[in-house]
């Protein structure tokens, strides 16, 4: 650089032949003393090393800017990554969302089918348990109809009255069956459940033409006499004891409690259609 510009100051101060006569020169043009073009080269080489200290800042500049967009762009690599490996998460999250999903539903389905077996089981236990209750009303029955039957060959009168007035029921009860449309008593249990059966016999009662049945339904005790187990023993085979209907009569006639005469008369004006007298 500073080469050139002493060239250029060579070429300031080489004189130029020309067939023109020569003028006097400008002041401009006057040529510089040696001190000025020294003073001159100085300031340029001043400035060459300005502009050379500002080349390699600029370039310090270019340097740092280039390893600044490296780590730029390893920073923004880093980030994908960490964007792909959230995402990646994600599709594990929602994997592992869905499999417990599917997991909580199989027990809930388990659960559910759990429930109906055990409403099975209880409806099962239920009706064993209704079903040996039974069994031990009609073993009670069975048991305190043989002892009256003992009684009565004894010649126990109470006894015989006391058969007299468990034919009275079973006429009663049988007849209560062919009026709710079935064959006797034991087809009606047979065929519907017990907790049912109260409702069919209010509701063919409340509509018979028969007064005496229909009054049979307004009184609850005279129902209950029929209907409820314990309160009537029962053995199932009433033509054995088909010699002692007519003495029926005798046997309601006999009876001490006047609430119990009055409920079995009743039972028997609906089942005979008279009043039960000894001439029956």
């Amino acid at each position: 650089m500073p080469r050139k510009t002493q060239v250029t100051v060579q070429q300031q101060a080489r004189p130029t032949h020309s067939n023109k006569p020569k003028a006097d020169p400008a002041p401009s043009e006057i040529p510089l003393s040696l001190e000025a073009i020294l003073s001159r080269l100085d300031q340029l080489e001043k400035s060459d090393v300005q502009q050379g200290q500002t080349i390699r800042a600029l370039e310090n500049t270019i340097q740092d800017l280039r390893e600044s967009d490296v780590q730029q762009g390893q920073t923004t690599l880093a980030h994908e990554n960490t964007i792909q490996d959230l995402q990646e998460s994600h599709v594990q999250q929602g994997q592992t969302i869905r499999a417990h999903e599917n997991a909580i539903q199989n027990l809930q389905e388990s659960d559910a089918r759990q429930g109906r077996a055990i409403r099975a089981h209880e409806n099962t236990i239920q009706d064993l348990q209704e079903s040996d209750a039974r069994q031990d009303w009609a073993i009670c029955g069975l048991q305190q109809r043989q002892q009256t039957m003992m009684q009565a060959i004894a010649g126990d009168r109470v006894a015989i009255n006391a058969i007299r007035i468990r034919v009275l029921l079973d006429h009663g009860r049988d007849h209560l069956a062919r009026l709710c449309g079935y064959t006797n008593w034991d087809d009606l249990e047979l065929k519907i459940p017990s907790d049912s059966l109260r409702d069919l016999v209010h509701k063919v009662l409340n509509t018979s033409k028969d007064p005496n049945w229909k009054a049979i339904g307004r009184k609850p005790e005279v129902l209950n006499m029929l209907l409820e187990p314990s309160t009537l023993r029962r053995d199932g085979n009433t033509a054995a004891h088909a010699s002692t209907q007519e003495l029926i009569p005798h046997g309601v006639l006999a009876m001490s409690v006047n609430w119990e005469r009055a409920v079995m008369t009743t039972i028997f004006r609906a089942v005979y259609g008279i009043e039960p007298d000894a001439n029956f």
